[in-house]
């Protein structure tokens, strides 16, 4: 066993840990009452019991100190502690179960996932992302003199039609009655923003149509302005929010 790691399947490490707790069974289930692991900053970690993937039992499970050592979640399980997600200061609270993916059957196989016994709700997911142009390029951008025409206008348009055909597009997304698309692009330092929100009410979310009214609205971009930039390129085309369903609400995080 590598120094300063103390192995739970499915469960939690210790970084910087010095001794292993008395009990940790390795598959399953955590119990470790009243153990404590030292690191070499002086930090102690795991106080109190830890009872399974399902929840926490005891004051002040999985706590650290700074500067001492670190306790990492498995992967599907960010329950903050008292010093945030990952770090100093660990975890505290239950753990949550491993997500799966739901576009996969049993056997392995890629299925359509039915929706039919969801009931709908509203549904608002916002999206961005950004074309790095030239200077030239931008600068014919800003002042309308690109030979194909209006750029911002184009993608803009580009963007909202595509939103309508997202299903089309990706072989397992759901047709949804979308009420409403935004698209806004812009350019601004360096290149064009673009950015999109699309409301709905109904069984699934409207992520992948965000996205779609992005992706295509920046690629849209890039044919209009490739004979004066080829160098042009698409980057950070990523969710920023979504909201509804019985996942709630999500925001990234600012990075």
């Amino acid at each position: 066993m590598a120094p300063g790691f103390v192995p739970a399947d499915g469960a939690v490490s210790a970084r910087g840990a010095a001794a292993a707790p008395t009990s940790c069974p390795r598959v399953g289930v955590l119990s470790c009452r009243g153990a404590r692991v030292g690191g070499p900053g002086g930090g102690a970690g795991w106080r109190g019991r830890v009872e399974g993937p399902g929840g926490t039992s005891g004051g002040g499970a999985f706590r650290g100190e700074p500067g001492g050592g670190r306790v990492a979640a498995p992967a599907g399980g960010e329950t903050p502690g008292d010093g945030g997600a990952q770090g100093d200061g660990g975890y505290s609270g239950r753990m949550a179960r491993t997500k799966q993916l739901t576009h996969v059957d049993a056997a392995g196989a890629a299925r359509m996932v039915d929706v039919s016994a969801k009931p709908e709700t509203a549904r608002r997911a916002s999206a961005h992302g950004f074309v790095k142009l030239s200077a030239e390029a931008l600068r014919l951008v800003r002042t309308n003199a690109v030979k194909k025409g209006d750029v911002l206008a184009t993608a803009r348009l580009a963007g909202i039609s595509a939103t309508k055909r997202t299903a089309d597009l990706i072989p397992l997304c759901h047709p949804l009655r979308i009420d409403g698309v935004r698209v806004d692009v812009r350019a601004t330092v360096g290149g064009i923003a673009v950015e999109a929100e699309v409301t709905a009410r109904d069984r699934t979310g409207v992520e992948m149509e965000a996205l779609t009214a992005v992706a295509v609205a920046c690629l849209t971009i890039y044919d209009m302005v490739k004979a004066v930039d080829r160098g042009a390129s698409i980057r950070t085309v990523e969710v920023v929010a979504k909201e509804g369903g019985a996942s709630g609400r999500w925001r990234r995080r600012a990075r």
